[in-house]
């Protein structure tokens, strides 16, 4: 079954699907331009999420883009911030984060799915460029990359494309894109929520 789904989810959608190749993630050029079209910039400025799903048989292509209402520099600290992710979603029961090694190890439970993850980050600030690979666990082998830039002052605009070969267990097949989609969704709204307020918080504590 194949198909292209495009919907409108917060931009915490985007930050769940991260997992990268070096490769794939130093040559994005391709797979950004689908973000040209004007039409789209209006909606992204509107503050909508769009998120593309296409699958063909075991093979998941996905790409998406949002804007978050935060400078850049707590954007970046945010994105580092691994440890937060159980505070954003009951689905993450766990989280190992090794800096020397940059390596994240995920244990996580619920909407039908259920494991472990062990992903490799390269993060690159001066590129504007976050990428990782799940090496080992579940969905292996799952990776992509996440852009970000300055839309307007103050707000960020992020661009992901991943790419997965396999089945996200736990959901019939036929179901599987609306309910990873319903996943995403869920995990968005308390992301893109908790970093926005996060940052008036911090803004608040310098008055």
């Amino acid at each position: 079954m194949g198909g292209v789904l495009v919907k409108r989810l917060s931009w915490g959608s985007l930050v769940l699907m991260l997992v990268g190749s070096l490769g794939f993630a130093q040559n994005p050029t391709e797979a950004r331009k689908w973000l040209e079209k004007q039409a789209l910039q209006v909606r992204l400025a509107q503050r909508e999420i769009l998120v593309v799903c296409h699958r063909e048989s075991l093979l998941w292509d996905l790409k998406g883009a949002g804007q978050v209402a935060v400078p850049e520099a707590f954007l970046e600290a945010k994105m580092m911030a691994f440890e937060e992710l159980k505070e954003l979603t009951e689905l993450i029961q766990e989280v190992h984060w090794d800096s020397r090694a940059q390596k994240l190890k995920l244990k996580f439970e619920g909407w039908g799915l259920r494991g472990n993850s062990l992903l490799q980050i390269d993060f690159r600030p001066k590129g504007n460029l976050l990428s990782f690979e799940i090496v080992e666990g579940a969905f292996l082998g799952f990776k992509g990359h996440l852009e970000y830039r300055a839309a307007k002052d103050q707000v960020q605009q992020l661009a992901f494309y991943g790419k997965y070969h396999g089945k996200f267990w736990g959901f019939f097949d036929f179901f599987a894109p609306i309910a990873v989609e319903g996943v995403l969704d869920y995990v968005a709204t308390s992301t893109r929520s908790r970093w926005e307020k996060d940052y008036a918080r911090s803004l608040a504590h310098k008055k």
